[in-house]
């Protein structure tokens, strides 16, 4: 407590003096009338330029406070320019990873078409190669011409099978390839996560 005392009795020397001087000229009863006003005089010298250092003060401390405030108002605009910068990066942010999702789902579909396609293909071959060597042989071997029809019903059932079979595949390597994808981006992730590490 004496510290902050002490500093202000500092600052303020002189005029602690000056009133210290003048207490004691106010209280003194054996002046005369001249030396009242020589004390007079120079309290107002006194006063004036006490009155003329705080116009300063104040004139310059208002500046300082105008500036301050410009700044805190600057200040707060970019924070609130910021702000919404950072929200627009946010959204961008959330619209790069759906298009992301969307084109690792386009690509994950893309090869499971592309798998279906050539399972499809290799189903028909192997189901005609089946149905002309096997079923046909058997048939003609075994059986009448109303058998014959028959015989074409169930070569029909193994691709009736293939075109049931179809969606659920397709779905299921689907599926497989986005995990695949999904797995890829995860690994690729943690190498970038690990060289930022690392540096």
């Amino acid at each position: 407590m004496a510290a902050p005392s002490n500093k202000s009795e500092i600052a303020y020397q002189r005029e602690n003096e000056l009133l210290v001087k003048f207490k004691g000229i106010v209280q003194s009863d054996d002046l005369s009338k001249e030396e009242y006003r020589a004390a007079i005089d120079e309290l107002l010298k006194s006063y004036t330029t006490l009155l003329s250092d705080t116009k300063l003060l104040t004139s310059v401390g208002d500046r300082l406070q105008r500036k301050l405030k410009g700044a805190n108002m600057l200040l707060q605009q970019q924070s609130e320019e910021i702000q919404r910068v950072n929200e627009t990066l946010q959204l961008t942010n959330v619209e790069l990873k759906n298009t992301i999702d969307e084109l690792t789902k386009a690509r994950a579909s893309r090869k499971a078409q592309t798998f279906i396609l050539i399972f499809v293909v290799v189903l028909m071959v192997a189901t005609e190669v089946m149905e002309e060597f096997f079923i046909e042989k058997f048939v003609d071997t075994y059986f009448t011409d109303w058998e014959k029809i028959f015989q074409f019903m169930i070569g029909l059932i193994p691709k009736a099978l293939i075109v049931m079979l179809l969606k659920p595949i397709e779905g299921y390597t689907e599926r497989y390839f986005i995990r695949q994808a999904q797995r890829d981006e995860a690994k690729q992730k943690s190498e970038i996560q690990e060289k930022f590490a690392a540096s």
